[in-house]
Protein backbone atom coordinates (compact mmCIF):
# COMPACT_ATOMS: atom_id res chain seq x y z
CA UNK A 1 0.00 0.00 0.00
CA UNK A 2 2.57 2.46 0.66
CA UNK A 3 4.37 2.04 -2.77
CA UNK A 4 0.78 2.96 -4.33
CA UNK A 5 0.65 6.08 -2.05
CA UNK A 6 3.76 6.92 -3.07
CA UNK A 7 3.00 6.33 -6.70
CA UNK A 8 -0.02 7.98 -6.33
CA UNK A 9 1.30 11.23 -4.76
CA UNK A 10 4.25 11.28 -7.58
CA UNK A 11 1.65 12.53 -9.89
CA UNK A 12 0.10 14.99 -7.82
CA UNK A 13 0.86 18.62 -7.36
CA UNK A 14 0.28 19.90 -3.65
CA UNK A 15 -0.08 23.67 -2.75
CA UNK A 16 -1.80 24.47 0.23
CA UNK A 17 -4.45 22.62 2.20
CA UNK A 18 -6.93 24.70 1.38
CA UNK A 19 -5.89 24.64 -2.55
CA UNK A 20 -7.34 22.42 -5.44
CA UNK A 21 -3.82 19.28 -5.49
CA UNK A 22 -4.07 19.42 -9.41
CA UNK A 23 -3.32 15.45 -10.87
CA UNK A 24 -0.42 15.97 -13.32
CA UNK A 25 -0.52 12.91 -15.04
CA UNK A 26 -2.50 10.87 -18.10
CA UNK A 27 -6.52 12.05 -17.95
CA UNK A 28 -10.00 10.58 -18.77
CA UNK A 29 -11.68 12.00 -22.05
CA UNK A 30 -13.72 13.46 -19.41
CA UNK A 31 -11.21 15.44 -18.11
CA UNK A 32 -10.93 13.60 -14.78
CA UNK A 33 -7.46 12.27 -13.56
CA UNK A 34 -6.65 8.63 -14.68
CA UNK A 35 -4.77 6.25 -11.91
CA UNK A 36 -3.68 2.22 -12.76
CA UNK A 37 -4.44 0.62 -10.39
CA UNK A 38 -5.36 -3.39 -10.24
CA UNK A 39 -5.37 -3.47 -13.86
CA UNK A 40 -7.85 -0.67 -14.57
CA UNK A 41 -7.94 2.85 -14.85
CA UNK A 42 -9.75 4.60 -11.93
CA UNK A 43 -10.72 8.24 -11.56
CA UNK A 44 -7.67 9.61 -9.58
CA UNK A 45 -10.29 11.06 -7.33
CA UNK A 46 -11.62 8.22 -6.33
CA UNK A 47 -8.07 6.69 -5.41
CA UNK A 48 -7.59 9.68 -3.21
CA UNK A 49 -10.50 9.10 -1.50
CA UNK A 50 -10.00 5.61 -0.52
CA UNK A 51 -6.27 6.27 0.59
CA UNK A 52 -8.09 8.89 3.02
CA UNK A 53 -11.18 7.85 3.79
CA UNK A 54 -11.10 3.84 2.76
CA UNK A 55 -13.74 2.34 0.52
CA UNK A 56 -16.35 4.07 -1.24
CA UNK A 57 -19.71 2.60 -0.26
CA UNK A 58 -21.18 0.81 -2.95
CA UNK A 59 -23.90 3.25 -5.07
CA UNK A 60 -22.26 6.27 -4.26
CA UNK A 61 -19.89 8.52 -6.06
CA UNK A 62 -17.09 10.94 -5.46
CA UNK A 63 -18.43 14.31 -6.14
CA UNK A 64 -15.93 17.74 -6.19
CA UNK A 65 -16.88 20.61 -4.30
CA UNK A 66 -14.15 22.82 -6.48
CA UNK A 67 -16.08 21.40 -9.17
CA UNK A 68 -12.31 20.76 -10.25
CA UNK A 69 -12.24 17.61 -12.42
CA UNK A 70 -8.17 17.00 -12.02
CA UNK A 71 -8.42 18.24 -7.99
CA UNK A 72 -7.54 15.20 -5.53
CA UNK A 73 -7.58 17.17 -2.30
CA UNK A 74 -9.11 15.54 0.27
CA UNK A 75 -10.86 18.12 1.77
CA UNK A 76 -12.55 18.90 -2.09
CA UNK A 77 -14.39 15.72 -2.51
CA UNK A 78 -17.51 14.36 -1.18
CA UNK A 79 -19.86 11.22 -1.48
CA UNK A 80 -23.14 11.33 -2.71
CA UNK A 81 -25.44 9.89 -5.23
CA UNK A 82 -25.70 10.54 -9.14
CA UNK A 83 -29.13 12.22 -8.67
CA UNK A 84 -26.61 14.50 -5.89
CA UNK A 85 -24.05 15.38 -8.17
CA UNK A 86 -26.25 15.98 -11.04
CA UNK A 87 -28.33 18.61 -8.22
CA UNK A 88 -25.16 19.88 -7.48
CA UNK A 89 -23.72 20.41 -11.28
CA UNK A 90 -27.10 22.44 -12.59
CA UNK A 91 -26.88 24.26 -8.63
CA UNK A 92 -23.43 25.59 -9.41
CA UNK A 93 -24.79 26.44 -13.57
CA UNK A 94 -22.27 23.61 -15.17
CA UNK A 95 -25.50 22.20 -16.48
CA UNK A 96 -29.11 23.55 -17.22
CA UNK A 97 -31.90 22.77 -15.64
CA UNK A 98 -33.77 23.64 -18.75
CA UNK A 99 -34.58 20.36 -21.51
CA UNK A 100 -33.93 21.79 -24.75
CA UNK A 101 -36.54 20.39 -27.32
CA UNK A 102 -37.01 19.65 -30.93
CA UNK A 103 -34.46 21.58 -33.31
CA UNK A 104 -32.84 23.43 -30.19
CA UNK A 105 -31.57 20.10 -28.80
CA UNK A 106 -28.42 19.06 -29.90
CA UNK A 107 -29.02 15.74 -30.14
CA UNK A 108 -31.80 16.37 -33.13
CA UNK A 109 -31.27 14.40 -36.35
CA UNK A 110 -34.43 15.99 -37.95
CA UNK A 111 -35.96 19.44 -37.83
CA UNK A 112 -39.98 20.09 -36.93
CA UNK A 113 -40.55 20.59 -40.61
CA UNK A 114 -39.48 17.01 -41.31
CA UNK A 115 -41.03 15.74 -38.33
CA UNK A 116 -44.59 17.35 -39.71
CA UNK A 117 -43.90 15.43 -43.32
CA UNK A 118 -43.04 12.03 -41.87
CA UNK A 119 -46.52 12.19 -39.54
CA UNK A 120 -48.02 13.20 -42.80
CA UNK A 121 -46.40 10.75 -44.83
CA UNK A 122 -47.18 8.00 -42.39
CA UNK A 123 -50.92 8.88 -41.81
CA UNK A 124 -51.18 8.13 -45.92
CA UNK A 125 -51.11 4.98 -45.16
CA UNK A 126 -49.07 4.22 -48.62
CA UNK A 127 -46.01 4.08 -46.83
CA UNK A 128 -44.17 2.05 -44.13
CA UNK A 129 -42.16 3.50 -41.56
CA UNK A 130 -39.45 1.76 -42.54
CA UNK A 131 -39.23 3.63 -46.30
CA UNK A 132 -39.63 6.38 -44.46
CA UNK A 133 -36.65 6.12 -41.86
CA UNK A 134 -34.16 5.21 -45.49
CA UNK A 135 -35.66 8.35 -46.80
CA UNK A 136 -34.70 10.33 -44.21
CA UNK A 137 -31.46 8.24 -42.91
CA UNK A 138 -32.95 7.64 -39.44
CA UNK A 139 -33.63 4.35 -37.66
CA UNK A 140 -37.23 2.67 -38.13
CA UNK A 141 -37.66 3.17 -34.00
CA UNK A 142 -36.69 6.74 -34.45
CA UNK A 143 -39.62 7.01 -37.22
CA UNK A 144 -41.81 4.86 -34.78
CA UNK A 145 -41.08 7.24 -31.88
CA UNK A 146 -42.01 10.56 -33.92
CA UNK A 147 -45.55 9.13 -34.75
CA UNK A 148 -46.40 7.81 -31.31
CA UNK A 149 -45.13 10.90 -29.79
CA UNK A 150 -42.65 9.41 -27.84
CA UNK A 151 -40.12 11.70 -29.35
CA UNK A 152 -40.92 15.40 -30.71
CA UNK A 153 -44.23 15.48 -28.68
CA UNK A 154 -44.49 19.56 -28.88
CA UNK A 155 -44.90 19.58 -32.20
CA UNK A 156 -48.13 18.85 -34.36
CA UNK A 157 -49.50 16.48 -32.42
CA UNK A 158 -49.04 12.47 -33.62
CA UNK A 159 -51.16 11.55 -36.34
CA UNK A 160 -53.38 8.07 -36.13
CA UNK A 161 -51.71 5.71 -38.43
CA UNK A 162 -54.38 4.19 -40.98
CA UNK A 163 -52.87 0.77 -40.74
Amino acid sequence: MRVLIERFFSKVNILSPDECWEWKAGTFKSGYGAFFIDGNNEGAHRVSWKIHNGKIPEGLSVLHKCDNPLCVNPDHLFLGTQEDNMTDKVSKGRQSSVILLGELNGQAVLVESQVIEIRELYSTGLVSQQDIADYFGVSRSHISNIITGHKWRNSKPACQAVR
